[in-house]
């Protein structure tokens, strides 16, 4: 009987490939360090990066009220809307605004509505809070709020 030996030298066996336990066991630690880089990743987010949505912006302190003087309004149907209102400063505004931007707006939301429309309370309402974010939007972060003071339909 013959036996056969090897050919390779003494020292080949150190070099011989990876079994696949082997293979399986590096693969298996790998994924172990991804995921707890993730972990860390996703932590660092949570509590250090992440934008705090419970924070309400704070509304601005209120200032200085600044009355705008009356305007007549032509309304449809030959009838006219004698308007007034004042603007709320935010506090720190040294000076007032100009009201012309305000009344403009006015002009350009309330000309040609219906009177009847216009006296019924859930219209007229929406109209002022329609009327009041175009100001506050006009006129940025100086008008915070508007108080209509006269509203009178002819």
């Amino acid at each position: 009987m013959s036996s056969i030996r090897s050919s390779a030298p003494a020292g080949a066996q150190a070099a011989a490939p990876e079994t696949p336990e082997k293979k399986k066991k590096s693969k298996v630690k790998l994924l172990i360090v991804l995921v707890l880089v993730l972990a860390a990743a996703g932590a660092a987010w949570f509590f250090l990066l992440k934008p705090d949505g419970n924070k309400v912006p704070k509304k601005p302190e209120p200032g200085v009220v600044v009355p705008v003087d009356p305007i007549n309004i032509n309304l449809d149907g030959g009838h006219y809307l004698k308007f007034a209102f004042s603007l709320q400063l935010k506090k720190g505004v040294k000076e007032g605004p100009d009201p012309s931007h305000a009344l403009a707006i006015a002009i350009d939301q309330f000309s040609g509505q219906s009177m009847t429309v216009l006296a019924q309370p859930a219209a007229r309402r929406k109209a002022i809070a329609t009327f009041t974010e175009a100001v506050e939007k006009a006129y940025g972060e100086d008008v915070i709020d508007l108080y209509p003071t006269t509203l009178v339909m002819q």
